[in-house]
């Protein structure tokens, strides 16, 4: 059928497809970038964007940025999986504005892809400088729980991110909770100390420099948490 005229611009989308389908990834870049260098296919975007995936998946950005990227700009209407796979090839061949750009379309998605992409664009942030947007991206990722892992972490990066940015009250409030919430978590070992002291007021800090601020409201001699490696040393009363 592929040899017949009428069909001969039609057909090779498919026979892609087919390849993609069953995970035929070599199989259908092999078949398909010859028949696009070729041009003159029906579906031609389409199987741009089938190659695209299948570098995609076998992680080759490089080579799936050019063709992710003509079928989005291209397409008739891109749905939100597409600008997700774009943005993050995007991410990984760092091109951090344009990733940026396409992680933002997509702050009002509720599920996973909508947490991860608001993950990725507060990276993107810091990766940039820019902290205060990093810090909002975090937040919208913390509030999501449909992947636990990122909301922990997302969390935790919301509360450095209020320390070092001054907002003390939401820092003390969200990494007190976050303490209480993940008692085991990875991110409690952290080393040096600066965010627990942080929660101090100055004169304090330069007297018992490693307690957090709850075992100092509560004039304890020895910190509740590991998570800043806060050891005894006399406690001055408040």
């Amino acid at each position: 059928m592929q040899n017949e005229p009428k069909y001969s611009t039609v057909v090779p989308y498919y026979i892609a497809e087919i390849y993609y389908f069953q995970g035929k990834r070599d199989q259908l870049i092999s078949y398909a970038e010859p028949l696009i260098r070729k041009g003159n296919m029906y579906y031609e975007s389409e199987l741009k964007q089938l190659v695209g995936q299948a570098y995609f998946e076998k992680k080759d950005y490089p080579k799936a940025l050019p063709y992710l990227e003509e079928y989005n700009e291209n397409a008739d209407e891109v749905r939100k999986e597409d600008v997700y796979q774009l943005s993050y090839t995007y991410y990984q061949t760092a091109n951090l504005d344009k990733a940026i750009a396409g992680f933002k379309q997509l702050s009002s998605e509720k599920d996973s892809l909508g947490q991860n992409s608001m993950y990725l664009l507060g990276d993107c942030y810091l990766r940039t400088g820019q902290k205060a947007n990093a810090r909002n991206a975090f937040a919208y990722s913390a509030r999501n729980s449909s992947n636990p892992k990122q909301q922990e972490i997302s969390r935790f990066n919301y509360g450095k991110l209020s320390f070092e940015l001054g907002y003390q009250d939401a820092a003390i409030g969200e990494l007190t909770g976050f303490i209480n919430k993940y008692p085991n978590s990875e991110y409690n070992k952290e080393d040096p100390p600066r965010y627990s002291c942080s929660f101090l007021p100055i004169p304090t800090i330069t007297k018992t420099p490693w307690r957090c601020w709850t075992c100092c409201r509560k004039k304890a001699r020895q910190c509740c948490r590991p998570i800043r490696k806060c050891l005894t040393a006399g406690l001055r009363s408040w």
